[in-house]
């Protein structure tokens, strides 16, 4: 009878432990399908109630793990494929998922550590030659980043994500020309790809190919239009084209969809400047500075509006202030000369004329200039005594 009993319990607990299994697997499934569509917290909810049935189910916690990752939970992230890993030690997958985890917590060297696990379980997997050199690639060192996103590439050639990233290393290491191969290698795999389109732009423009560049940016605006730093960059692009007309409108949308970017305020003045637009010149620096009232170049440049519009009293308030930022602004303290000639303080003017040749001794101009408020003094002040 004993026997019995205890043949029908083990029946009973392979019976649940069977039932568990199931219910596991069926919640394993229903998780995935909730992550397939991206509804994160429910597929974890899923994950959990499957882990609760079957807690060695090393498959589910590394889905657990991915899911807390899509959700940027990444120390949870880690803490699951740490599990899955102690349940499954070759767990190539895990091991990878555990890397990028740790290369977001900024733990580069056990990110590196984690895919060079992986990678001697599965020498040719392309995953985790990508996320080596994306840690490599947030330690700055950019040679090995590029070493293992060729082997990345090698493997599955079309990992576009791999191609862009190396294209980043290439950058930061001043290799243009490599750059924009692996830009174009980028847009070439996945066309509508922002990022990489402007990028490539970014790099066509310190190679000084600025018509490449302008429909580099081009591409980067159409794909994603709320692209401010491709509109100014777009901006930039047009500048240096001397396409004034197109690059007002170029910096008008980056001011619009970021009101607060002074750097395109600044551009957006300077693109009106040079077509002679200089009431909207003017607003446009005094936006930017009333974004940053530090810059001395903005003061100097709405001095030099203002001047051109013979508001002389007004000119000399700004660049007062260009020269209160930065003292040694010779080109601000020779306009300020100007203007204070303009309006006859021609003492002043030859203090301002001073203070340019001080700062620049070979500044020609300046002391032209000086020479002639010096005459003009001259001739002043006899007048002066005889009234």
């Amino acid at each position: 009878i004993a026997s019995l009993v205890g043949l029908t319990i083990l029946a009973s607990i392979y019976a649940v432990n069977t039932l568990n299994s199931a219910n596991a697997t069926e919640l394993h499934n229903r998780g995935n399908t909730l992550y397939n569509l991206t509804r994160f917290e429910e597929a974890l909810a899923v994950y959990d109630r499957a882990i609760n049935l079957r807690p060695d189910y090393a498959e589910v916690w590394q889905e657990k793990a991915k899911t807390l990752y899509e959700l940027k939970k990444y120390q949870e992230s880690q803490s699951a494929y740490d599990k899955a890993i102690e349940l499954k030690p070759e767990y190539l997958e895990a091991w990878t998922g555990r890397g990028y985890a740790l290369d977001k917590l900024q733990q580069s060297q056990g990110a590196i550590a984690s895919f060079e696990q992986a990678l001697k379980i599965q020498p040719d997997y392309p995953a985790a030659w990508q996320g080596r050199g994306d840690a490599l690639l947030n330690s700055q060192r950019y040679e090995e980043a590029i070493g293992a996103y060729e082997k990345a590439v090698k493997f599955q050639p079309n990992l576009y994500q791999a191609w862009y990233n190396q294209g980043q290393a290439y950058q930061n290491l001043k290799q243009y020309e490599q750059a924009v191969q692996s830009y174009q290698k980028t847009v070439e795999i996945k066309s509508d790809n922002p990022e990489a389109w402007y990028n490539l732009g970014n790099v066509f423009l310190e190679l000084n190919k600025n018509q490449e560049a302008l429909e580099a940016y081009e591409k980067a605006v159409r794909f994603q239009p709320n692209f401010y730093q491709g509109w100014y960059s777009k901006g930039i692009a047009l500048l240096r084209m001397r396409r004034h007309e197109e690059s007002v409108a170029a910096y008008e949308q980056a001011v619009k969809l970021k009101p607060d970017y002074y750097q395109a305020w600044y551009n957006l003045g300077w693109s009106y400047h040079e077509l002679r637009r200089y009431e909207q010149a003017i607003e446009c620096y005094s936006k930017a500075l009333d974004l940053n009232p530090k810059e001395s170049q903005a003061w100097y440049n709405r001095g030099n509006a203002q001047y051109n519009l013979k508001r002389y009293e007004d000119a000399i308030a700004s660049y007062n202030e260009a020269v209160y930022v930065k003292p040694d602004h010779w080109e601000a303290w020779y306009s300020r000369g100007n203007a204070l000639v303009a309006v006859k303080r021609y003492q002043d003017a030859i203090a301002s004329y001073d203070k340019a040749i001080r700062y620049k001794p070979d500044y020609g101009a300046a002391m032209e200039a000086k020479k002639r408020a010096e005459s003009q003094l001259g001739t002043s002040q006899p007048q002066l005594k005889q009234q």
